[in-house]
């Protein structure tokens, strides 16, 4: 398994592991010059830098009235422009209410809002959302195209595309001037336990964006096994003729082969 991190168009990236309690200073985080900061966390056993039980990963644990506020914003300008992809890597426990915001970057009614069983990303023309369940770990990735391509925004949760819809031209997923927000983590309603965090300046293709889900299994094992699942393509085709082999399925999906010249667009 040789496969990275993407790096390219990278602007934020959040990373648990490896963080202990018993640190210097365990509430010190930060991203080049960005510097978070945290209330109400008591870098106990019950919180703060945190493994699951029956996981191996560190997690960041806000239990309900602990906060994570990092003063980068995401939708300080338009992202259609250059494209714009966020993924988010979370599991929500003591739940007390369901509308709980246990993340946002949220101005103007644009941004992006995850609650504790939601999540969802608006502009001022488009809204696309998905669901998952709480206590449970969950990958919530967001593609916006640029506005010079087909304008697709699509969520994928846990390397699966989930929905898809395309943005009005002349579309703006800015907060108002003036109102750009940080990126504000925990509720007091809600607990929240986070793995990782990436914001990048540019669209992942689907490919792209599964690379990333892979890499960022806890286990090499893991990692093999969803690499081999998803080693469909043929990739010693040409670059224009590259399609799945039907032995590469290995029974696990049902699919159905149609022959026949290219679809209408």
């Amino acid at each position: 398994f040789d496969k990275t991190i993407i790096q390219n168009g990278l602007l934020l990236e959040f990373n648990a592991t490896g963080r202990q309690n018993t640190e210097d200073n365990p509430a010190h985080w930060e991203y080049g010059d960005i510097k978070a900061t945290f209330d109400n966390v008591g870098w106990s056993s019950i919180d703060g830098w945190y493994i699951r039980p029956g996981e191996e990963q560190t997690v960041l644990r806000l239990l309900p009235g602990s906060t994570m506020n990092i003063p980068f914003k995401p939708f300080e300008s338009n992202i259609t422009s250059t494209g714009y992809t966020i993924e988010v890597e979370l599991a929500t426990q003591y739940v007390s209410d369901y509308d709980s915001i246990i993340m946002e970057s949220f101005s103007g009614g644009r941004g992006l809002l995850i609650k504790s069983q939601s999540a969802q990303m608006n502009s001022t023309g488009s809204t696309i959302s998905a669901q998952f369940k709480e206590d449970e770990k969950v990958r919530l990735t967001f593609v916006v195209e640029q506005f010079t391509a087909n304008r697709l925004v699509t969520i994928y949760i846990n390397g699966v595309s989930c929905g898809i819809q395309q943005y009005p031209q002349n579309d703006d997923f800015s907060h108002p001037n003036g109102l750009a927000r940080g990126l504000t983590i925990g509720a007091e309603s809600c607990g929240i336990d986070i793995y990782f965090i990436r914001f990048y300046k540019v669209a992942f293709s689907s490919t792209e964006q599964l690379n990333n889900f892979m890499v960022d299994r806890p286990t090499l094992a893991e990692r093999i096994m969803k690499d081999k699942a998803n080693a469909i393509i043929n990739e010693n085709a040409e670059a224009l003729n590259k399609k799945i082999t039907i032995n590469s399925l290995k029974g696990s999906i049902p699919y159905i082969i149609m022959e026949c010249p290219e679809l209408p667009q």
